[in-house]
């Protein structure tokens, strides 16, 4: 709410509801406009206002610097740092500078979330800071029910093909429009926008008319897109820092400094920053709701049911069972 985000598909004004995904329009373009903002302020605020743990742990050691949090609302910063705004910012370093190995790691992380990411009624409605639930959006079953499906399909396609159609698969899935060096996009995104700027230049009006040039249809889309670059409007599917972020990145500093003050080391049991506005106990109530990065995991060793978009397992079941018998009965169903 202090980012003015707000989601008019659940009806309250100035709002966002702990389900991302209801956001109209584009989530994928809502959602980082939310979680970007976010990951970036929480560096910030551990960078420049906390105390204790010293700043320069965190620079010279992230993983003790983390270890030595005992804020309940610390806590909630340091794992959605870890759990959502770190693997989105590495997923768009791996899409712009075509690091297909960075996103080998993080299609394996996507399916652990998407398997723990059951289905299940919405929590009450109200003010989103940092609700723990609120998951990555495209790491969540139920933002995109074949969320699984694509994951797998990507490990599949890395780890279970020829060398040399690997090297082919792995070159294609990404693609720079400008013909810049570390400024890819991911290559569905890419063609998206194609057409966006196509529909822009009206080449589906006069389908028959416009088949006379089709060998002259990229360079012009190309200098479309140049052109428009050219005019500050930037490129549409590069999805980097917005001239608002700065600001909204000072509001969430500002917020985090008044909910938990500079030292994070001395304990505290209560989430100030709960999807209701309302701070809970932390370590109370089911880990799926509460602490949902150790629901994750305990899911993936197998420990505790999840449900990744699907009808819900009659048992637990460990990771690579879990993806055998996912491959099997929904991978080549058709």
């Amino acid at each position: 709410m202090r980012l003015g985000k707000f989601s008019t598909a659940s009806g309250a004004t100035n709002r966002v509801g702990p389900n991302i995904q209801d956001l109209n329009g584009d989530t994928y373009g809502h959602s980082l406009q939310l979680l970007l903002p976010v990951a970036v302020a929480i560096v910030m605020y551990f960078e420049q206002r906390v105390t204790q743990p010293p700043p320069e742990l965190f620079r010279r050691h992230p993983a003790l610097y983390l270890a030595q949090i005992n804020s309940a609302g610390g806590k909630v910063l340091a794992e959605f740092l870890r759990h959502a705004g770190l693997p989105v910012m590495f997923w768009q370093r791996a899409g712009r500078s075509a690091d297909t190995q960075l996103l080998d790691g993080l299609q394996a992380f996507a399916l652990h979330v998407v398997r723990a990411a059951a289905r299940r009624a919405p929590p009450p409605r109200g003010a989103l800071t940092l609700s723990p639930p609120a998951l990555p959006p495209q790491f969540r079953a139920s933002h995109k029910t074949s969320a699984s499906q694509i994951s797998l399909m990507h490990l599949l396609s890395m780890f279970a093909t020829h060398p040399l159609l690997n090297a082919r698969l792995r070159a294609a899935l990404t693609v720079s429009p400008r013909g810049v060096r570390g400024a890819n996009v991911f290559s569905d995104r890419s063609l998206e926008f194609q057409n966006e700027t196509q529909k822009e230049q009206g080449e589906g009006g006069h389908l028959l008319d416009k088949l006379a040039r089709t060998a002259e249809l990229q360079p012009m889309a190309h200098v479309h897109r140049t052109y428009k670059l050219s005019q500050c409007q930037g490129e549409p599917g590069d999805d980097g820092a917005r001239a608002s972020m700065p600001n909204e990145v000072d509001h969430l500093v500002a917020l985090f400094e008044e909910k938990l003050g500079v030292d994070l080391v001395t304990p505290t049991e209560r989430n100030p920053f709960w999807h209701t506005g309302n701070p809970t106990q932390l370590d109370s109530g089911a880990a799926r709701a509460a602490r949902p990065w150790d629901f994750v995991w305990s899911v993936a060793d197998g420990l505790a049911e999840g449900g990744g978009g699907e009808r819900p397992t009659s048992r637990r079941e460990s990771w690579l069972e879990y993806v055998r018998r996912h491959v099997r009965d929904h991978m080549f169903y058709q």
